[in-house]
Order: C-alpha cells, then structure tokens, then sequence
C-alpha cells in the first residue's frame, strides 16, 4: 500500500499542469479539519453523449443487462405498484410493465422532458397503458411528487453517481415505500468488475489479439509458462478446451489485480490518448483521497478500485476489450462527466451500505444478476427499530 501511495505521489510531480487541473479544477472546497467534502456536482445531461436512446437501449447495453432476469428476480406482483427512478429511455420501465399488468401501474420518472417525452410515445405506440413517465422539475429529490404515492417497489438503476444527496433522497423516498412487503432495488455499475466469459466471447479472438502485441508487452511480459500453453492450446485445436479458457480468464483476472501494470511506463507510448488522460484523472482522485486522514479500510477499497480500473482499461484497449465501456457510454464522457462518476465510485460509493441503514434501509440480498453490476434488495426498517450495524 505504502509503495502504491509514493508511485501515485511521484506521478503527480511529474504531471504537466493541464492534467492536474483536470481533476484538481472544480474541487468542491474543505474546510480546515473537517474531512466531509461538499456533494459533487451531478453530470449535465444535456452534455452526455451517453444519455440518448441509442445508447442506453443498445444491443450492447442488453448483454450485459438482461433486464428480464433482473425483473424475475424483483418479483414484481400483478397489480403492483412499481416506480422507476431515473428511468431514462426506458431500459427497465416496459419489462417492469409486462411484469406488473393492465392492472398494475409503473411510474417512470426522470429529470430530462426528452426522455419523458420518449417514453410517452413509446407507452402509447407499444400499447402500454399502465406506463405513466414523470418529469420531476426539482430532480431525483422531487419529494413533492414522490410524497404523494406509495409503491410496492421502487428500482434505482445506474443514476447513483449523478445524486447530490443520496442520504437525503434515501431518507425521502423510503416513506413512499410499502410498509412491511415494499421493496427498494439499487442496481450500480462496477468499474472494476472482473472478466467474465459473457464479456471474453471468441477466445480464439482474443488470443490473436494477444500474439499481435508487440514483444515488449507488459501483457506478453506476465504470461507464465501454463498461460502460453493455454494459448497454443486455443489457436491449435478445433474446440478450445474449457480448461484453457478458464486459464486465460484467470490470467486477465489475475492482471486486474496487479499494481505493477498501470505502474509499468513502458506501456505509456502504446496507449491510447483518451485513456491517458482517464489514468491523469483516477490517480489525482486517488491521491487527493489518501491525503485525508480517511479509515485504513475505505483507502485499501478506493486503493484496489482505482487500480483495478486502470488495468481494465489498459487491457482493454491493448486486447480490444472495451464493449464494457461502450456499453455503459463510459467512452463517450467528457473529462468533469468522467472524474464525477469516479469520486462516487472511490469516496462515496464504500460508503452505500452505511447510508442505507441510516436512512432506515434492512439489506435482504445482493444478487449475481449482472456482471457488471452490484444489483441490491432492501427493505424499508420499521420506524421504531434500531438500525442494524451496516455490512462492508
């Protein structure tokens, strides 16, 4: 840990100063011994490339979110009352509507009327008269119209990071939940994801990919001896072996976890420019963060998560595995869009579970639904209990 906090301070030295104030400018202020940074700014949505139709209703976007098999596991009854929090274009809201019936009713709110907009003409040209979008003026905090309901489930889905006070808006909205069957759903984007076969597809694929890479690769550089037998194994025979595949994956898992990759300077002339200024952004954050005297378990979290994301891009875009952040318009972010999501998944993220239970949140399950995805299920706490110790 010691060794990674000096690589990250000598970086910062060297960094031109147009870098540093990629993620130095628009640092909300701290005040002198108190370590509680103010909300950081939610992302124009206006200027995300990412939040148009085509983007969030991809082919793509589906593989690695088969919505069907989130809404099975939600259980949603027929003739429930459902509210989709931030609901975009959609994704969630017409499965959820199918799920629920005629006789049931899903509210989809979102803050952009070009989304709302989309969704009524989408509701009236599908036939789904039980879907009714919502455009809340004062944004996800809208309690104004919140309050006036009571749902059986609420989903929250990929909009975390864009929350000014998700303690507030959790407190709010768990008055609008079902006392005793009500649930709420949180599902949010992990950066740091291991590799899974639904993301590797062909590994034929990817092991031409791997012997394209010039010799000096720090990829080509950690191959053990069983890693390149699997690979010939891959290239030679007509149907790899499952075992040569599960090689290869715990290879690509295993370079995840390796500091020494994104460490490694002979890889900086093989990058691409856009990555360059991702890895500037994650270790100014990363640094700024373990400049506070913060708990040693959410600097080890932020420490694993930064790196981790920084290995997964640069395998990425050395191997071509970069559907996951096309997917999830992480390629199309602009530099303050970028270091927004990233201060939620570093600073407040470690923090979600402890939020919950203060806002009045019981965890029931965490479920493997996406892989790259944490997809939880609370329930609303009773008013008179006590809160229950939050799990890391």
């Amino acid at each position: 840990m010691q060794r990674a906090l000096k690589i990250l301070a000598a970086v910062l030295v060297v960094l031109p100063a147009g870098a540093l104030m990629l993620w130095r400018e628009g640092s909300p202020p701290v005040k002198e011994g108190d370590k509680t940074e103010a909300p950081p700014p939610a992302i124009p949505r206006s200027r995300n490339r990412g939040q148009i139709p085509e983007a969030q209703l991809s082919d793509l976007r589906k593989r690695f979110m088969p919505v069907d098999r989130l809404v099975a596991a939600m259980r949603a009854p027929r003739g429930s009352m459902v509210l989709d929090v931030g609901a975009g274009f959609g994704l969630n809201t017409f499965a959820l509507a199918s799920a629920t019936g005629p006789e049931g009713r899903v509210t989809a709110t979102d803050v952009s009327r070009g989304a709302v907009d989309f969704l009524s003409r989408e509701a009236a040209a599908r036939g789904f008269t039980n879907v009714h979008p919502v455009q809340v003026s004062g944004g996800p905090h809208d309690f104004s119209f919140y309050s006036q309901h009571v749902y059986d489930v609420v989903l929250v889905c990929d909009v975390l990071p864009l929350m000014r006070d998700l303690s507030g808006f959790m407190s709010g909205i768990k008055r609008s939940i079902r006392p005793g069957t009500g649930r709420m759903w949180v599902v949010d984007l992990r950066c740091e994801a291991d590799y899974t076969t639904v993301e590797i597809g062909d590994a034929k694929q990817l092991v031409r990919r791997m012997q394209a890479l010039p010799a000096k690769s720090p990829i080509l550089r950690r191959m053990d001896a069983g890693v390149r037998e699997a690979i010939g194994d891959l290239q030679s025979a007509d149907h790899a072996s499952s075992a040569s595949q599960s090689r290869l994956l715990g290879f690509l898992n295993r370079l995840l976890d390796d500091e020494s990759l994104w460490e490694d300077s002979s890889m900086d002339a093989m990058l691409d420019p856009a990555l360059k200024w991702k890895r500037y952004v994650l270790l100014g954050l990363l640094c700024e963060f373990t400049a506070f005297d913060s708990p040693a378990d959410d600097t080890l979290i932020a420490q694993r998560t930064a790196s981790r994301t920084l290995n997964r891009m640069i395998i990425g875009d050395m191997l071509g595995l970069s559907d996951w952040l096309s997917a999830f318009a992480l390629d199309v972010l602009h530099e303050q869009e970028f270091r927004v999501l990233m201060d939620w998944w570093l600073y407040r993220r470690p923090q979600f579970l402890q939020v919950m239970s203060e806002a009045g949140f019981e965890r029931q399950g965490h479920h493997p639904i996406y892989p790259f995805h944490d997809v939880w299920e609370f329930s609303a706490r009773d008013a008179t209990a006590a809160p229950a110790p939050a799990e890391k």
